[in-house]
């Protein structure tokens, strides 16, 4: 074998082995991001069950503290109400109107009404002035379907209620003329403070 023949097999022999490394390379390489690949999508898992479980928890916590406010403030209303001049003979908790079927117009935590009157109640565990605006579109809302929501005819008025009640959401819901709900503080009581104006009927 000449030097030569010798030199090309010492290379083939050489590539050979580069190629035999790389592949073995290769396949080590493949196999850390396969396992990489496996422990992202296992976090991924395991992240979107944490977010699901707090969501969970979070909408109970908002639907056991919306239950207590309603079993807190809802039953004392009619009779509050009834020291301020109005006789409700018909107390209906969580009432929807309709504009057609399927399609909601509005619905009211506690709607009362009377052959003269309604009255449309927006609980809330913890009121803030959007909440209060939110309610007089809603009225006004009910105004102007006064023929699918039964108030034609009636004088509407509005109140806000709630545990927690931001003082300008109380300042904007007596200025705009709503009566608003609250608990006296450190006590089981439920108080209903009238606008200084005056009541105002929609």
């Amino acid at each position: 074998m000449t030097s030569l023949e010798k030199a090309m097999e010492d290379l083939a022999r050489t590539m050979a082995e580069v190629a035999i490394s790389n592949r073995a390379s290769l396949d080590e390489l493949s196999r850390k991001m396969a396992e990489s690949d496996a422990k992202i999508a296992e976090s991924s898992a395991e992240i979107a069950a944490a977010v699901k479980r707090m969501d969970d928890l979070d909408g109970t916590v908002r639907n056991r503290f919306g239950n207590l406010t309603e079993k807190l403030l809802v039953p004392g209303i009619r009779a509050l109400m009834q020291r301020c001049g109005h006789d409700f003979t018909r107390l209906a908790p969580n009432e929807e109107f309709y504009v057609r079927k399927g399609v909601r117009l509005a619905e009211i935590d506690l709607f009362l009404e009377n052959p003269t009157e309604a009255m449309a109640v927006e609980v809330k565990t913890h009121m803030s002035e959007k909440d209060v605006t939110k309610h007089m579109e809603r009225l006004e809302s009910l105004r102007a379907h006064e023929e699918l929501t039964g108030v034609n005819g009636k004088t509407l008025y509005g109140a806000m209620a709630g545990l927690k009640i931001d003082s300008d959401a109380r300042e904007l819901a007596l200025e705009r003329g709503l009566y608003v709900v609250e608990m006296v503080e450190d006590t089981k009581y439920v108080n209903v403070v009238e606008p200084p104006s005056g009541v105002r009927g929609w």
